[in-house]
């Protein structure tokens, strides 16, 4: 699917690829619903770049995207989140760790992301997703 152009996003995480067919997304987009999608930061820069060829080039899958970034209120938190888990290795815990440290620094720079909700209290953590996926872009 990736030689063939069918993911408009993919990515390599934890020696695992996934990726967003451009058929699922299309089919959201033609039923009228909000797409959601849950990527790694690879695919946020892919999907980045989608959305400003066809703003600016006329190109690509005419489409606007705002970007989310879902984080626990410390590192620290992740990883006692991960290892209170018992279900991955001491290797995948590093790896996700490390991943979550990209995307730590990535969420520092406010060019990447429109909304970072911290996932402390669930009560407010849902309320700021609610409120960011019902916003009307501007």
């Amino acid at each position: 699917m990736i030689a063939r152009d069918q993911f408009l996003e993919h990515a390599i995480f934890s020696a695992n690829t996934y990726g967003t067919s451009r058929k699922a997304v299309q089919d959201i987009k033609d039923s009228g619903k909000i797409c959601i999608m849950d990527i790694e930061l690879q695919g946020v820069k892919q999907i980045r770049e989608l959305a400003r060829k066809s703003r600016e080039e006329g190109v690509g899958e005419g489409f606007e995207a705002r970007y989310l970034l879902v984080r626990p209120k410390s590192l620290e938190v992740l990883e006692e989140r991960l290892r209170a888990r018992r279900t991955d290795s001491e290797d995948a815990i590093l790896k996700r760790l490390e991943a979550a440290r990209r995307e730590w620094d990535a969420g520092s720079d406010p060019a990447n992301f429109d909304c970072i909700v911290v996932n402390d209290d669930l009560d407010t953590a849902y309320e700021d997703l609610r409120r960011f996926i019902f916003k009307k872009p501007q």
